[in-house]
């Protein structure tokens, strides 16, 4: 498992996090058990989505995936080989094909 791989996904979880805790300041009504969003307006098409994908759930994703990530490492750790976990490695940095740093080596 490459480490620049590893320390890439971190660094967007870190991202990701840092966004979602700005947008949360903006989410007056939101707390850590509350996932329903304050009501803002946008589009009609949109509006779903904005509710759907509040800053709780993001954060809540977010954390999942640090715990994936996590237990990736110590299970590959355990084993003594990161090759069984590359694949699911790629997956989880897929979403982030689009970033500056993001290698073509780790595309599945």
């Amino acid at each position: 498992m490459s480490d620049d791989l590893v320390a890439f996904l971190w660094a967007r979880l870190d991202e990701d996090r840092t966004r979602a805790m700005a947008a949360r300041a903006y989410d007056i009504e939101a707390d850590e058990e509350d996932l329903a969003p304050r009501r803002i307006v946008v589009e009609p098409v949109y509006q779903d989505y904005v509710e759907h994908f509040t800053p709780a759930r993001i954060l809540a994703e977010i954390e999942a995936k640090r715990q994936i990530l996590g237990r990736i490492n110590t299970n590959a750790a355990t084993a003594g080989t990161y090759e069984i976990h590359s694949d699911l490695l790629r997956l989880l940095v897929r979403p982030y094909a689009d970033h500056p740093d993001y290698r073509d080596e780790w595309r599945l």
